[in-house]
C-alpha cells in the first residue's frame, strides 16, 4: 500500500492465493482486532526493534476506534455483526508480488531460529496449526527463490533501514 501503490484487496488476494495463507494480512488484522494488533506490536517492538516495525496506520485506526470486525470498520468496512469474509480473488492476486511481505515473514522466522527461540520444525508446526498455513513457509519461499527474497530484503534495507537486513540464518540456507 505505502510503497507499492497496491490496494488492500490486491495485497490480501496475493497473500491468500500466491502465498496460500488462509486470509490476507488486512483481513486477518480486522478479524483479530486492531486493538490487539496495536498493543501486541507496541509490546514486541519495545522488547526488540528487529522483530516488528510498527506501522503508523495501525495506531491511527486504533486511536479512531476502528478496531476491525468487532467495531464494524478497520481496514475494511463490515455490515452486521456476523463474521464476514472479504471478496478476494486470484485475478486481484496477480496485480501484486508478495515477495516483500514473504521476505519480512521469513526474516522474522529466521530471527526466531538465530536467537534460539524455536527451531524450524516447531515454527512450521505453529504456522500450520496456529495460522492454518497449508504449506511450510520455507517451501513457499522456494517458489519465489530464496536468493530473490534475500535480494529483496537487501534492497528494502538499503532504502528503508536495518530492520529489513536479512538474518544470518536466511543467508546460510539460501543455496
Amino acid at each position: 500500500m505505502d510503497r507499492t501503490n497496491a490496494s488492500m484487496t490486491e495485497i490480501d488476494s496475493a497473500i491468500k492465493f500466491s502465498l496460500n495463507f488462509p486470509m490476507g494480512i488486512f483481513e486477518l488484522a480486522d478479524f483479530t482486532g486492531l486493538d490487539v494488533i496495536h498493543k501486541a506490536t507496541i509490546e514486541m517492538y519495545s522488547r526488540d526493534k528487529k522483530v516488528i516495525n510498527p506501522h503508523p496506520l495501525i495506531k491511527q485506526l486504533f486511536d479512531q476506534k476502528r478496531l476491525g470486525q468487532k467495531s464494524g470498520t478497520g481496514f475494511y468496512t463490515y455490515v452486521g455483526e456476523k463474521y464476514e469474509r472479504i471478496n478476494l480473488s486470484e485475478e486481484l492476486a496477480k496485480k501484486f508480488n508478495p515477495i516483500q511481505l514473504l521476505g519480512t515473514i521469513l526474516n522474522n522466522t529466521a530471527w526466531l531460529i538465530t536467537n534460539q527461540v524455536s527451531d524450524i520444525q516447531e515454527i512450521e508446526k505453529a504456522l500450520n496449526l496456529g495460522m492454518g498455513l497449508r504449506k511450510p513457509i520455507f517451501e513457499t519461499a522456494k517458489q519465489f527463490g530464496l536468493p530473490n527474497v534475500i535480494r529483496e530484503l537487501q534492497s528494502l534495507a538499503k532504502n528503508y533501514g536495518g530492520f529489513y537486513e536479512p538474518d544470518s540464518y536466511l543467508i546460510s540456507v539460501q543455496s
